[in-house]
């Protein structure tokens, strides 16, 4: 919103009114807008995807609604060379103006030193996952940094909130970075991020996300994908196992529990996703109580998925419940 009001205050103070298809760079505290990292350095002015509010006539007068479309340079520069038109169909054919991405890949090629054009480069785990995520649930809501005690430069995990729709009708939450950076020798190919499914009524509203008791699974699902990744651990799916350290701590404050069931989504689309030589593998994480831990025996998963399933606990999170056995 403070972007928003920041842009409308241009044609104000320079006394200018853009025409749609013009790409105007973001300039002064426009550059790195409260606080978004994101490499969408140019704003496109252009119509609304809802034809009955591009124009409305107030008292007379008519007011033109321009929709603002962060892009790329890449993008601007492509513009120039070939057109509005010709941009404008690129971003109308990736959906780009549907829901805004800050984190989305570019339209077009993008520039190297000497002028000439080279495709993107290969991307990398974690945005291969978020892509099949969001083309199948929907777009990412909200993302959540900073969620591990420890840091360290190659493993930057971000939780990430996709809303509940009408097909998935409830919170689809999960970690990206897990996967990266890992070396394909040591194992063997494979690479893991976390997910978990929370009820419709886990929150209020989007405030609720920054209160303790509302993203601890976000935490937790970092904590334990940071350490997963620095010990470069393997797990299997259908499996039980004990948790330590701050994982733990942060399970057992919430829900005086423990151990963790990993299982493969019921959404076969997402369970493996393969990118370039790696497979990237996603675990639906699922709390246990110890008493459960002990009946399935660390590797017999799928008996005490059976047993949850009379608690409808099998994929959606429920957070008070009893022990299943």
């Amino acid at each position: 919103i403070n972007w928003l009001i920041k842009l409308a205050c241009i044609p104000h103070d320079e006394n200018v009114q853009p025409a749609r298809g013009v790409i105007v760079p973001n300039k002064g505290d426009l550059a790195d807008p409260y606080g978004i990292e994101t490499y969408l350095s140019c704003m496109l002015i252009s119509a609304p995807t809802d034809s009955d509010i591009q124009h409305l006539q107030v008292e007379g007068e008519e007011i033109r609604i321009d929709e603002l479309v962060p892009v790329y340079k890449a993008e601007w520069q492509y513009a120039e060379a070939n057109g509005y038109p010709a941009l404008q169909e690129k971003l109308t054919a990736a959906q780009v103006q549907e829901v805004i991405d800050f984190q989305r890949p570019a339209v077009v090629e993008k520039p190297v030193d000497d002028g000439q054009l080279k495709p993107v480069g290969t991307v990398s785990n974690s945005e291969k996952v978020r892509q099949q995520f969001e083309k199948e649930y929907g777009p990412i809501a909200l993302q959540l940094t900073d969620l591990t005690v420890e840091s360290d430069p190659l493993i930057q995990i971000s939780g990430n909130i996709i809303y509940p729709t009408k097909k998935y009708p409830y919170y689809v939450v999960f970690t990206l970075g897990v996967s990266n950076n890992i070396p394909p020798n040591v194992t063997h190919n494979e690479a893991y991020e976390m997910m978990m499914k929370l009820p419709l009524d886990w929150v209020a509203s989007e405030e609720e996300w920054t209160l303790p008791e509302k993203n601890w699974p976000l935490r937790m699902m970092a904590e334990f994908g940071y350490y997963v990744h620095k010990n470069l651990l393997k797990y299997y799916g259908n499996t039980t196992f004990p948790v330590e350290g701050k994982t733990k701590e942060i399970l057992f404050e919430y829900t005086k529990m423990t151990h963790l069931l990993a299982r493969g989504p019921s959404e076969s689309f997402v369970s493996t996703i393969v990118n370039e030589e790696f497979l990237v593998i996603l675990h639906q994480l699922i709390p246990i109580y110890e008493s459960e831990m002990d009946y399935a025996e660390g590797i017999y998963g799928v008996d005490l998925i059976h047993c949850l399933e009379k608690q409808h606990a099998e994929h959606i999170f429920v957070q008070n419940r009893p022990p299943s056995v």
